[in-house]
């Protein structure tokens, strides 16, 4: 049958070529083509010379494919091809070649195939393949190499196939072969290797396909394929490998084809093939191994192929299969010491295709096998098939699977009888006349006498003779075969063994008969109990049970027996102590041992034996402590090591649980902190809405809170000045007449007041306009070290500023400057409005300065006759003190005050803070009745409480505090402003 298939598979090939070379349609090359060459047009030039010399030839340029066999070239430093240097394959065989050097193929940058195998290179420059970066298969196969340059493959990057086989290396090249990261296929066989190094292939982690068959390998270690995870075929035929180390094929995971035949494997170990898990195609054939291991192919659950020819294995265990549900090809030839299939055998064999076990030593087959459904292919030939009953189920399965090709060809039948030897297997089969075991005699249950002997009979019927086996209430198990020569399902056992399988050794109590029957000796009552029987045949199986009783009248016998006999054991202890005693009185009474008195120890001799006594018994108390010591020693040791063992597992326990509770509390804390960082942006973002509204309504009120503080500071220099106005007027009035008629009439009056003729409706426009308050504007009155200023610093316009008129120009007032936005020296608004006393003074200055000269002139043009002082004319107690108010008289201090109006008191220049009389008020709340008129002034909504000592001296009394009380959210603290009235 095999050689049928070849024979087809050798057709079929034959007939593809055909038709390949058909479709291919080769056309005639017109152009030129050398004397020696052949000029194929397909596709592209193929051009095939021989026998000649590659200096003669003259290759067409657009040659692309070059083959030269029996072609010398002679200089090797000089390129073997001149002009078609566009190839892409060269082939260069059985040309005697020794040396390929740099020069040789310098100018073939093109070449992809480059094949050089049968020829006899012996040495390669490291150069020479420098030139053929396109390179992808290079085939130098079958010649003389022994090393490799270590840089030879350091141009070669896309280098995918690589064919060494055939030379004389005796070590892998793993020097030359690391650059080759792309490396597909490698082919080392035929050569001298003798032993792979550790991480030889690390750096070939691409590596699909690796042939080591035929070298010297002896030994592989777990880190000879590391790696190599893209390894799909790897073959180790005819090597000298004598065991596979654990873990070998532990990085092997896509292998698919592995060839172990042909080596010196004496054993297998059960995880050999661990690491395996996709592979399908295994051989280990041609192994001196004698026994697989009931869980070899536990890893390889995808194997479709096994073969296993040629050892020295002797039986199949039952569940070396296990699991192999995709296995299609069975091959087990050739082990000429197999002689036993266990039946369990093809239980999970269900896709098997094809099974071949000729040339073994069976016997028998499995009945399992009748299970493998689809089985197109079987071959039993060339093995000793005892036709006997036990292979009778055959022909009826043959007639069922008429699909199923089997080899008849020496199938013979080798049975002990000489008439069925050498007969034709099947028709044997079909003449046999077998039965089943059928119970005929067996023994009943019977009470059997202690002592006595029992014969217990079990006798079957069928064909062939059934062999017995008896099993004991105690376990033993007795097997008796009427024909050794047809081993039955227990010819592996011994003949008699106990429940572990130790044999039992000339038991002369219990032994089997010559007919197999069991015969019990002197029958006990271990020996009462359920015995079962079990008759064996290739049809079928029969069992029996028998119970062995012990007869109740012989254990009265021996109670009354064992009873009599202790009441005479009784009366002779009685007797005899009588007796003994009895003599002893009488040897008391007439001093037989008298004479005995002469050999008395000595008085000397009894202390000697005292003190000996006396030392024993002392040695014996101190043995006694030491011993009571070393007891209590160890109890303690004990204890207190059961006690640090349980403080240990307390303490572990312990900590477990504290590990516990952290990791949930730290779950915990985690969900609580996100929720708080939850909230806390939550809040965040109201806040600084609330706080946006605040700053915006805050900027409003403060602005709005300035315009009126101007309004009234304005106002109040009016007042003042028309009350400074009034005076001057009474004071003039108490001059001569003689000087004072341009006065009476009110022509100097009316001249000066003019100017302070304000029109207070356009007083935010003149501030406004003027920026008088620039420094607010521009956020310069909040300084660096202000915690509570949170004034902002632009500016927005109000209704009243964006509806007047531009063109409004400011009051002039020859009293009142407001500071110049072009001025450097910015007021410092810090502490709320400008310095209050500063504009006082300067306002007072220009008043007194007028009011003299005016006096001066006055006085020279009128009283040039008389030459009165100045001083002489004006009273000082009727003019203020307006010198008291000059800044330079009137200490400024820097400290912040104190929120004090808001309790009723007033912060003074040094920082101390006074009572003012009466009960003050904030945001134009009414104060206390008893303050003047001069002594409260409301001014932007709040109340100024202006207050004098009434013990104070006069110069204190001309100089008073003025808080003007600010809310806690303005954007200025508290100011001071000192005054001179």
């Amino acid at each position: 049958m095999r050689t049928i298939n070849k024979i087809w598979i050798v057709c079929s090939t034959f007939l593809i070529l055909i038709i390949s070379h058909a479709h291919s349609n080769p056309q005639p090359y017109n152009g030129p083509c050398p004397a020696s060459c052949v000029c194929i047009q397909e596709g592209s030039l193929h051009v095939e010379c021989r026998n000649s010399t590659t200096s003669a030839l003259f290759l067409p340029s657009q040659a692309g494919f070059i083959s030269y066999h029996f072609m010398t070239h002679d200089d090797y430093h000089r390129p073997v091809i001149i002009r078609a240097t566009s190839v892409r394959q060269l082939t260069w065989h059985n040309s005697q070649i020794s040396n390929i050097t740099s020069e040789l193929f310098s100018n073939l940058h093109s070449l992809l195939q480059l094949d050089l195998s049968h020829n006899l290179i012996s040495t390669i420059d490291e150069a020479a393949l420098q030139h053929l970066s396109s390179l992808k298969s290079l085939n130098l196969s079958y010649n003389a190499l022994s090393f490799l340059p270590h840089g030879l493959f350091m141009n070669s990057h896309y280098l995918t196939e690589l064919d060494l086989a055939g030379n004389f290396l005796q070590s892998v090249p793993f020097h030359a072969l690391a650059p080759l990261k792309d490396l597909f296929a490698l082919d080392l066989s035929f050569n001298r290797i003798n032993e792979i190094q550790d991480d030889t292939f690390v750096l070939n982690r691409k590596i699909n396909s690796v042939q080591l068959k035929s070298n010297q390998i002896s030994r592989l270690s777990n880190r000879t394929f590391s790696y190599l995870y893209d390894l799909k075929s790897l073959n180790l035929v005819n090597n000298s490998l004598t065991e596979l180390p654990k873990g070998l094929f532990k990085d092997l995971a896509n292998l698919q084809y592995l060839n172990l035949a042909s080596n010196s494997l004496h054993t297998l170990l059960p995880d050999a093939l661990k690491g395996l898990v996709q592979l399908r195609w295994l051989n280990i054939s041609d192994n001196p191994v004698a026994l697989l291991p009931s869980k070899l192919f536990q890893y390889t659950q995808l194997l479709e192929s096994l073969s296993v020819d040629t050892t020295d294995i002797e039986t199949i265990p039952s569940h070396l299969f296990d699991g192999l549900k995709n296995l299609r090809v069975l091959s087990m030839k050739d082990n000429v010491h197999l002689e036993m299939i266990y039946d369990s055998i093809f239980d999970d064999l269900k896709r098997l295709q094809d099974i071949d076990f000729s040339r073994n030593n069976l016997t028998t087959l499995p009945h399992s096998l009748q299970t493998v459904k689809n089985l197109t292919s079987l071959n039993i030939s060339m093995n000793p098939w005892m036709c006997d009953c036990r292979m009778a189920w055959v022909p009826a399965w043959l007639e069922t699977n008429k699909n199923m090709t089997i080899e008849k060809s020496n199938l013979r039948c080798a049975s002990t009888l000489f008439s069925l030897r050498g007969l034709s297997f099947l028709p044997t089969l079909r003449g046999l006349d077998c039965k089943p075991p059928e119970l005929i005699f067996g023994t009943p249950t019977e009470k059997y006498l202690l002592k006595s002997t029992a014969l217990l009979q079990c006798i079957y019927s069928g064909y062939p003779p059934p062999s017995i086996t008896w099993v004991t209430p105690k376990g033993l198990t007795f097997h008796w075969n009427p024909n050794p020569g047809i081993p039955d399902k227990f010819a592996k056992h011994p003949t008699a063994h106990c429940p572990d399988l130790t044999p039992i050794q000339n038991n002369p109590l219990v032994h089997v008969t010559e007919n197999g029957s069991l015969v019990i000796v002197n029958v006990s009552r271990a020996d009462a109990g359920l015995y079962l029987c079990l008759a064996a045949n290739p049809m079928a199986n029969a069992t029996n049970h028998i119970r062995l009783m012990i007869d109740p009248i012989t254990m009265h016998e021996e109670q009354l027996i064992s009873i009599a006999v202790g009441m005479v054991t009784a009366v002779l202890f009685l007797g005899l102590s009588l007796l003994i005693n009895l003599l002893r009185r009488f040897i008391h009474i007439f001093a037989c041992f008298t004479c005995c008195k002469k050999d008395q120890i000595s008085p000397k001799g009894r202390q000697i034996y005292q003190m000996m006594e006396s030392i024993e018994q002392y040695k014996t108390q101190q043995l006694d402590k030491l011993k009571e010591n070393y007891t209590n020693q160890v109890h303690r040791i004990k204890e207190n090591c059961a006690q640090q063992v349980e403080w240990i597992r307390e303490s572990y326990q312990g900590q477990v649980q504290h590990l516990k509770d952290f990791r949930d509390f730290g779950t915990h804390h985690l969900t609580s902190m996100r929720d708080q960082y939850c909230d806390q942006i939550k809040r965040v973002r109201e806040y600084s809405a609330s706080q946006l509204n605040w700053v915006k309504e805050n900027y409003v009120f403060q602005r709005n809170r300035i315009q009126k503080f101007s309004s009234h500071q304005i106002l109040r220099f009016r007042e003042s000045y028309k009350y400074q106005q009034a005076t001057l007027g009474k004071l003039l009035e108490t001059l001569p007449s003689l000087y004072l008629d341009n006065c009476r009439s009110g022509s100097c009056g009316k001249t000066d007041s003019g100017a302070f003729e304000i029109d207070v409706s356009n007083i935010d426009m003149y501030l406004k306009k003027e920026g008088a308050f620039s420094g607010m504007q521009y956020g310069e009155a909040c300084g660096p070290d202000d915690t509570l200023s949170r004034l902002s610093i632009y500016y927005t316009p109000s209704e009243q500023s964006e509806l007047q008129d531009p063109s409004l120009e400011p009051l002039k007032s020859p009293y009142f400057s407001p500071m110049s936005r072009s001025s450097s020296k910015q007021p410092n608004f810090r502490y709320g409005f400008p310095s209050t006393t500063e504009n006082q003074a300067a306002v007072f200055q220009c008043l007194e300065k007028t009011l003299e000269r005016q006096l001066r002139d006055y006085i020279n043009r009128e009283h040039q006759v008389h030459e009165a002082a100045p001083s002489a004319l004006v009273p000082s107690s009727s003019l203020p003190e307006f010198n008291k108010a000059a800044p330079s008289k009137v200490k400024h201090r820097s400290k912040t005050h104190n929120r004090s109006a808001s309790t009723g008191g007033v912060k003074t220049a040094n920082g101390d803070t006074r009572h003012i009389a009466g009960k003050h008020s904030l945001k134009s709340k009414p104060v206390n009745h008893r303050a003047g008129a001069g002594d409260v002034s409301i001014q932007n909504g709040h109340a100024v409480a202006v207050a004098v000592d009434p013990g104070a001296s006069s110069a204190q009394k001309n100089i008073c505090r003025i808080d003007i009380e600010q809310p806690p959210d303005s954007p200025a603290p508290q100011a001071a402003h000192e005054t001179a009235l």
